[in-house]
């Protein structure tokens, strides 16, 4: 996703010819791409180049927040983790990266946040075992859920370990 914002034909080529083997997607590559034929070219580029998606990052930012106190707005965040189970699987990755929630929260907040974010990654795991992938909570900074290790171990306590881990992204 940092390569191109629409992955075109000759973008898929560029990726050919070059020495990347790995890929991170991000779901929002394809959005203007109703008929799918920038998602189906990718594939087959996958399925004939030394390329792999190594994972999808799922949707995030304030309308993907798991944390969020709207049932519709934090369903839409399930959604949209779910939707990327099903890129990954679609594309062969074997992991999906989340988000926990996004920023800021306040402190007076925080304890009601972190329930609510706790409360789904179950569902999105269970899916995610469900298919044979993995996920990784990433290790957020500042004020989002899971910017200390104690916090997001605490955060990742109820579930699987054989199914769920924690993405370290260094930038």
């Amino acid at each position: 996703h940092t390569i191109a914002k629409i992955p075109t034909e000759d973008v898929l080529a560029a990726l050919a010819a070059s020495q990347v083997r790995t890929l991170e997607i991000i779901p929002w590559l394809f959005d203007a791409d109703a008929a799918g034929t920038q998602r189906a070219a990718l594939k087959a580029l996958l399925a004939r180049a030394p390329i792999r998606a190594a994972r999808i990052h799922a949707r995030h930012g304030r309308e993907f927040d798991l944390s969020l106190a709207d049932p519709s707005a934090q369903r839409a965040a399930i959604v949209a983790a779910l939707d990327a189970l099903r890129l990954a699987r679609d594309l062969g990755a074997p992991l999906v990266v989340l988000h926990a929630s996004c920023e800021p929260i306040p402190a007076a907040e925080r304890r009601a946040c972190f329930a609510r974010a706790q409360s789904a990654p179950p569902d999105i795991a269970q899916a995610a075992a469900a298919q044979g992938l993995r996920l990784a909570v990433e290790w957020l900074p500042r004020t989002c859920l899971g910017n200390s290790a104690e916090e997001l171990l605490h955060l990742l306590d109820p579930l699987p370990p054989a199914t769920v881990g924690i993405c370290l992204d260094v930038n």
